[in-house]
């Protein structure tokens, strides 16, 4: 764990952004900020250290913004922070600042492929091409780049083919991996997205698990088991196996659990146990009251036990944060009948 100290001087020169001399005496604090680099290239950087790391790279890209390695920093903690319309800025500025690195072109992707999950109907097309576009750049600089291969792969499984997806092209992706020295993780994660895609429930389990072993970081396993569940949920595979998968790291606070904690409560809830999924839900909207999609999910729990008023407050919830996402038609027609459901059950009273 690393300890950043932010020296008053420097703090100023964040404030102060036309003052050289102050600019120049916060410099000192700049081996912070190249700490916190090394520690997010490394996914090594822990939750509650985050807003003092963002303060730091603020300060030394004040201090020196010709610096791509500071707005690189910026882009990789907003990603960790799930603030990716920033990351994708940061990114952009940093491929700007030192066009011969793959680094910044890999991180605009996978800000890209971060947004897309809550973007509105409009949007999603712009950001899959725009990731996809992002990653094939760091690619054509850097061929040998593991993660920006292995997420270009899964987003070929996962696309549309509208726009690019393919199978024949993922596996392209993994045999490239295959070729890389360290590239077995991203071979194998990607062959399991393909077998998910195909409803190979066994190859899913087993590729994945084989992944695991060849996890170069926690993270890398955390954010593969996501995917692994969240395939098995979209599939037709039993709940299960999903819940099995999540349960080891729905409660580790290393990454962003709170995601897991809300695949969690869903594969909970498609298993039938509704109170147990609504108390999981509960806690990954705490962590985090942007998880949209998990205050759906949590409103079905409470059309199940019968607590219309509390269904009710869920959608009316996802609707204010969620105006334009492509489940709120269905979310409107919901919210209408729980309405007619609860009036009906006022005048009977």
């Amino acid at each position: 764990m690393i300890r950043i100290r932010l020296s008053l001087l420097a703090i100023a020169a964040l404030c102060a952004w036309g003052s050289p001399a102050a600019l120049a005496e916060s410099a000192r604090s700049l081996h912070d900020a190249e700490s916190i680099v090394l520690e997010l290239r490394s996914y090594a950087l822990a939750i509650e250290e985050l807003e003092e790391a963002d303060r730091a790279l603020k300060v030394a890209a004040a201090v020196e913004p010709e610096n791509a390695d500071w707005r690189l920093g910026l882009a990789m903690l907003d990603c960790r922070m799930r603030a990716f319309h920033s990351a994708i800025e940061h990114a952009k500025t940093a491929a700007k600042l030192d066009e011969q690195s793959a680094e910044p072109h890999y991180w605009e992707g996978a800000a890209h492929m971060g947004a897309l999950a809550a973007a509105p109907d409009g949007d999603r097309k712009k950001h899959a091409e725009s990731g996809r576009d992002a990653l094939k750049r760091a690619i054509k600089i850097d061929p040998q780049h593991i993660d920006a291969r292995t997420l270009l792969g899964i987003f070929y499984v996962e696309a549309p083919s509208i726009i690019g997806g393919s199978a024949k092209r993922a596996e392209k992706q993994a045999t490239k991996l295959d070729e890389i020295p360290g590239g077995e993780f991203g071979a194998k994660a990607i062959r399991a997205m393909i077998a998910a895609d195909d409803g190979h429930w066994g190859d899913v389990m087993r590729l994945c698990n084989e992944a695991v072993s060849a996890a170069p970081t926690h993270t890398h396993v955390f954010n593969l088991r996501v995917r692994q569940a969240r395939a098995m949920m979209k599939g037709d595979a039993n709940p299960d196996f999903a819940v099995a998968v999540l349960e080891p790291i729905a409660h580790d606070e290393r990454d962003d659990f709170f995601v897991a904690r809300a695949l969690l409560g869903r594969a909970l809830l498609h298993q039938g146990d509704f109170q147990r999924a609504a108390f999981v839900l509960e806690e990954a909207l705490s962590a985090n009251p942007d998880l949209a999609e998990a205050r759906l999910d949590l409103a079905e729990c409470h059309l199940a036990t019968g607590d219309l008023v509390a269904a009710r407050d869920c959608y009316v919830a996802y609707l204010e944060k969620r105006p334009d996402h492509p489940k709120t038609k269905a979310a409107k027609k919901a919210l209408k009948k729980v309405r007619r459901s609860i009036a009906r059950v006022d005048s009977d009273a």
